[in-house]
């Protein structure tokens, strides 16, 4: 079997509006997964440079701004705004593993990405806050037992673990099953 390209990136709602940069936490957590961190994209959805993200932001003004990019996911140019620069940025890749949390998986869904790119999409989904899901080659998804957020909206997950909303990078179990999920996807 030939070598597989693949990139594996973060696909989550924007805590500050078009920051594209990733936390320390989502860092720190690329470093610790089994995957190098030179596979891993270096930004957030739609995967293009912004600034780096400010780890002091008020909460509830980053929740306010998941929501807020919840709802344009639901507009109606949402998909030609982003899908064509998402398919060019993932295009050499034989594999795509994304990394989705909170209303990630609901930004994944309404892109609308043609057949041949979801036949390459693996997706690992943490606390999922959305509507759909994406159609993808495979779809794993897991939830807090305290994540009363993603409970609302998903009633039914692969694994469940001991952590609430904003935990899932913090827990180990977490690190283990997507560890786990990327040497499948790669097989």
């Amino acid at each position: 079997m030939k070598n597989l390209s693949f990139r594996v990136a973060f696909l989550t709602g924007h805590s500050v509006n078009s920051c594209t940069g990733l936390s320390k936490e989502q860092v720190e957590f690329q470093k610790q997964t089994w995957v190098s961190i030179q596979d891993w994209h270096p930004w957030n959805f739609p995967f293009t440079p912004s600034f780096s993200f400010p780890e002091d932001y008020p909460l509830p003004l980053a929740a306010l701004n998941n929501v807020q990019h919840f709802l344009s996911a639901q507009q109606k140019g949402f998909s030609a705004k982003f899908s064509s620069s998402v398919m060019q940025e993932f295009a050499s890749f034989d594999r795509i593993i994304i990394f989705s949390s909170s209303c990630g998986l609901e930004l994944l869904s309404k892109l609308q990405l043609p057949e041949n790119f979801k036949k390459r999409l693996y997706v690992f989904a943490c606390g999922p806050v959305s509507i759909g899901t994406p159609e993808c080659r495979s779809l794993f998804v897991l939830q807090g037992k305290q994540d009363y957020l993603s409970r609302i909206f998903h009633r039914k997950a692969d694994f469940k673990i001991s952590c609430g909303h904003m935990d899932y990078l913090k827990s180990p179990r977490t690190l283990e099953l997507f560890d786990s999920f990327c040497r499948r996807s790669l097989q």
